[in-house]
């Protein structure tokens, strides 16, 4: 990594409003769920298609992804750029020690 992007991914972990990261990430939320949208529309059609036919792949991984970006969009658009800010958690509510060995001795 540059120096640039070093910067860039402080500015995002950091508490300080970036208004053109912000938009981005906002706008990648929103089409995020227009995929989504354009998804479900798809299934939609499929699934009323006359003849009864067994799930093909497409179907399945259609409807996947469509799940994957709902959850992903809405998470993007809702919170914005604070999605990346870095948040303390005390000593006392770790679950793990960063310092301690895996093996457990």
């Amino acid at each position: 990594m540059t120096t640039r992007d070093i910067d860039i991914v402080q500015r995002l972990q950091s508490a300080e409003r970036w208004l053109a990261a912000d938009l981005a990430i906002r706008g990648l939320g929103c089409v995020l769920l227009g995929l989504c949208a354009l998804a479900a529309w798809w299934l939609y059609r499929m699934v009323q298609r006359p003849p009864a036919h067994p799930v093909t792949l497409g179907e399945f991984a259609t409807g996947a992804g469509a799940v994957i970006s709902w959850a992903c969009g809405w998470a993007l658009l809702g919170e914005g750029q604070g999605l990346f800010r870095l948040v303390v958690v005390p000593g006392r509510h770790a679950r793990f020690k960063p310092t301690a060995s895996r093996t457990g001795r």
